[in-house]
């Protein structure tokens, strides 16, 4: 009788151990959920925040001296708890600089918060040779992506002269089957807006490095994650009062054969606009011979013999409202950029839907073009070992496939305007005496002065 009352007491032991022990770890892995979904709060804290401040757009935001707060419940968290969102923007001209705090109160109550403190620096849409708000993928085999700078001459492709490894492939997407390089070779880096996976993104022939690495070389020390850039909307020009090319195209204001825009003595771009662009066969060709602005009510669709020639002395910027596709058939038609300089062919589309257009470029031919096309799905298509684009390129989802190079040309860095302010500095607040008074907004300004009076260090 007392060794079964002793077995039953020592299991109740076990029992209430093992239980103590379940219990510990639930504790445990739920404040591991809770740390990281805090972080994820203020991570989306710091983005609204860049989107203020690029817009400066202040709606639904308190000010206090130098700086805006703003608080945001998360409510979208349901049973797993509670949850803030809490945003300082020190509005500094010089220094803008901003912090959030994410904060979770879980379901057993226990609040779990995490705050992170970035510095802001002038940005350029141009700092990446690749950049997609979603999908980056290369198709196929002979893809290439490398970098040089015109305003050191011609792209040298025999020699380190004119051919560097800063080809910048980047995606703001959060999930790392959407960076697909496949047997690509980036000869510069990766940066992606979540974690990165090198087997999801690599074939075993696919190389990542710098020139002269092994084919197969996957250098991760060329890899970013986390990654974020403010891609903001085109802003559609007030063309209202530009120029109807009927005026100067036999009354028609579709562009469907010879036209030559613009003066080589002009010193500011001529304005025009068009219905549409449709050139395909020999001899149609739309010349730009000096500056010009033109805006495309519809799409543009250059194929066969068709061309856009801009001389030596031309520069183009380039606006469609609907889908973009240039195939040339043969190195001289297609798109014709004399200057070599790609800035000097400047192409935005200028649709508000994600996807809803299309930036198509085929053909054997060099293209030297800038794209920004935010919402508008890129394609680039090779026509033989000539096919290259140099110039750099944001879209929605960008699509490289087999035999085509893309060549950044690390002059657009920069290229001036439309770049807002990126993240510079990047750092969690979690020491003694760093992190910031969010209970208390009108005292934040004050504490990030003090940041700044102590030297504090906020590097990624």
């Amino acid at each position: 009788m007392l060794a079964s009352i002793l077995i039953v007491v020592i299991v109740g032991l076990w029992m209430a151990a093992a239980m103590q022990s379940s219990f510990t770890e639930y504790k445990m892995s739920n404040r591991y959920l809770n740390m990281q979904s805090a972080l994820n709060l203020a991570e989306s804290g710091l983005e609204e925040g860049v989107r203020a401040f690029n817009s400066q757009s202040w709606s639904g935001w308190t000010a206090y001296s130098e700086g805006y707060f703003k608080s945001i419940d998360a409510d979208w968290l349901g049973s797993e708890g509670s949850g803030t969102i809490k945003i300082f923007v020190s509005d500094s001209p010089t220094s803008p600089t901003i912090a959030a705090e994410g904060k979770i109160l879980g379901a057993d109550g226990t609040p779990v918060s995490r705050q992170i403190k970035v510095d802001l620096s002038s940005g350029s849409l141009f700092a990446n040779g690749l950049l997609a708000r979603r999908n980056v993928i290369m198709n196929g085999n002979n893809v290439i992506v490398d970098s040089y700078d015109s305003r050191l001459g011609s792209y040298t492709p025999s020699s380190y002269a004119n051919r560097f490894s800063n080809g910048n492939v980047a995606s703001l997407n959060l999930a790392n089957t959407d960076v697909l390089i496949n047997n690509a070779d980036i000869y510069g880096y990766l940066s992606v807006g979540g974690t990165f996976n090198v087997n999801s993104s690599f074939h075993n022939n696919g190389t990542l490095g710098v020139w002269g690495a092994s084919t197969g070389t996957k250098d991760l020390n060329r890899v970013t994650e986390d990654f974020y850039a403010d891609l903001p909307e085109v802003t559609v020009p007030a063309y209202s009062g530009w120029t109807d090319v009927s005026t100067i195209n036999s009354g028609a204001s579709d562009i469907t054969g010879a036209l030559t825009l613009g003066n080589p003595t002009d010193t500011s771009p001529a304005n025009y606009q068009a219905e549409r662009i449709s050139l395909s066969g020999n001899g149609d060709d739309l010349v730009i011979d000096g500056p010009v602005r033109l805006y495309v009510r519809r799409n543009v669709s250059i194929s066969g013999k068709g061309t856009i020639r801009i001389t030596s002395t031309g520069s183009l910027e380039l606006y469609s409202a609907e889908s973009l596709s240039i195939s040339g058939n043969g190195s001289a038609y297609g798109m014709q950029n004399e200057t070599e300089k790609p800035e000097k062919f400047m192409i935005y589309n200028t649709t508000p839907t994600a996807g809803g257009t299309s930036v198509d470029v085929a053909g054997n031919g060099l293209v030297y073009a800038v794209v920004y096309a935010p919402n508008s799905n890129v394609h680039l298509q090779g026509g033989g070992n000539s096919g290259s684009v140099y110039g750099a390129i944001v879209g929605y989802e960008i699509t490289l496939n087999g035999g085509y190079e893309f060549h950044y040309d690390e002059a657009l860095e920069d290229l001036a305007g439309g770049g807002g302010m990126n993240i510079d500095f990047w750092r969690e607040l979690k020491a003694e005496g760093e992190r910031l008074p969010f209970d208390s907004p009108s005292s934040l300004n004050e504490a990030f002065q003090s940041f700044a009076s102590t030297g504090s260090s906020l590097s990624h």
